[in-house]
């Protein structure tokens, strides 16, 4: 079983809905975010399926063509140290639409807009 909880805070929402601080290029289309992961097994010997715990703090750029996102992993608990001595992740979205307008409202029972 695993589940992910996101908190982030969007600095192009604090700059276009609560107020405008005068961020610039780039800073202004940046997100921050922290991710705590959980994954446990359903199914072991009792006592030794322990949950792991991690938090993933981390930055992200979001334009119109694409996203890259940036961020470390460390363990929140015994049961996910070992895997986490030296975590970084890191994501490259490409928005398709972007660049391909006439798919981008494709579905498989559609095909591409027309």
């Amino acid at each position: 079983m695993f589940a992910d909880a996101t908190i982030e805070y969007s600095l192009p929402y604090l700059s276009n809905n609560v107020q405008d601080i005068g961020l610039k290029w780039p800073l202004r289309n940046m997100f921050v975010f922290n991710e705590i992961n959980y994954d446990q097994l359903i199914t072991g010997p009792s006592g030794q399926t322990f949950p792991a715990l991690l938090a993933t703090p981390g930055i992200a750029y979001i334009s119109y063509h694409f996203e890259v996102a940036l961020g470390t992993q460390f363990a929140l608990n015994n049961a996910a140290r070992p895997g986490t001595h030296a975590a970084v992740l890191g994501l490259l979205d490409i928005f398709y639409d972007s660049f391909f307008p006439k798919w981008g409202n494709w579905t498989i029972n559609k095909g591409p807009a027309e």
